[in-house]
Parts: structure tokens; sequence; C-alpha cells
């Protein structure tokens, strides 16, 4: 018959080496550059454009131009994310649009138009992705609000519903 006190000192043992494991990961996981994310939200990368045709706004710079009326604004999520809640006016161009779809819903405006493309928020790639496809389609002035509708509402912006 084993000692309970053995039995113990072997649990003890064992649970120190399983915290000492999950320390070294976690360690190991800071240090690489790209290691898991902890949690859904980092902050943008530090660069100024969303890919080399593209340039990031800002969503008090994208509100000074829909409040002069001087771009339009397109949302890349799902249509029923666009139906929940959006930015006044914008139109709904979802990622999973495909290249004929997006050309027939966009052959109506100039390839010169400001276009403010935007998702959900900083964790959301569709704004960026949307907003490489319609400068690939040759628009030449894409903006990508990497904030999203999240950073639009925090900034004080109007919402609207439904369809």
């Amino acid at each position: 018959m084993r000692s309970p006190f053995l039995i113990r000192a072997v649990l003890v043992q064992a649970f120190v080496l399983a915290l000492l494991g999950v320390l070294l990961a976690v360690a190991v996981n800071a240090v690489r550059p790209n290691g898991l994310a902890w949690f859904s939200w980092r902050p943008p990368a530090e660069d100024s454009s969303c890919g080399p045709k593209v340039s990031i706004i800002t969503p008090k710079d994208a509100m000074e131009l829909w409040t002069g009326k001087q771009a339009l604004f397109v949302d890349a999520r799902d249509e029923s994310l666009f139906a929940e809640g959006r930015i006044p006016g914008a139109i709904s161009l979802p990622l999973s649009l495909t290249e004929v779809g997006l050309k027939l819903r966009m052959a109506q405006t100039p390839k010169e138009k400001t276009i403010v493309v935007y998702c959900e928020g900083p964790v959301c790639q569709a704004a960026e992705k949307q907003s490489n496809r319609l400068a690939d389609m040759g628009f030449t002035s894409v903006r990508c609000m990497r904030e999203g509708v999240e950073g639009w509402a925090m900034a004080g912006g109007e919402m609207e519903a439904g369809w």
C-alpha cells in the first residue's frame, strides 16, 4: 500500500510541471512576432495604407466627407449586419460578392469618386480586402476606415437600420 504522502508529493510535482509548461508556452507566445492572439482586438498596424493603392481614413475625416456628401460609403459586411445598422447612405458590397456582382453594382460609379469602405471594426478584415478589390477595378480614390462602424459610432457618427 502506498503512503498518502507519496501520492500527494507526486500530484504536487505533476501540478508544478504542468504550471511550468503553461508559463513557458505563454512566454514563448509573447516573444514570437506572430504569436497567437489572447484577445480578439489588436490595434491597427502603424502603416498609413491598406495596400499599395488604398489609404486609411479615420472616422473623424470620414465624417467630414459624409457631411459634405463627398464620398460613397461602402459597407463590406454581410447584408444581415448591414440591415442591422450602417452609416446612413452607405451601400452594401459584402466581401462575399463575386467579381461580376461587384462590377455590376459599381458600374455607374465614376472611377475617380472617393469611396470609403468599412466593416465591423479593427478586427474585421473585410474593409481592407474589399477596398483593394475596388482599387484593382480601377477606382482611384479608395479609402479604408479600419475602425469600422464601431469607430464611427464611438466618434459620434449617425447610424441607421433596416432596408
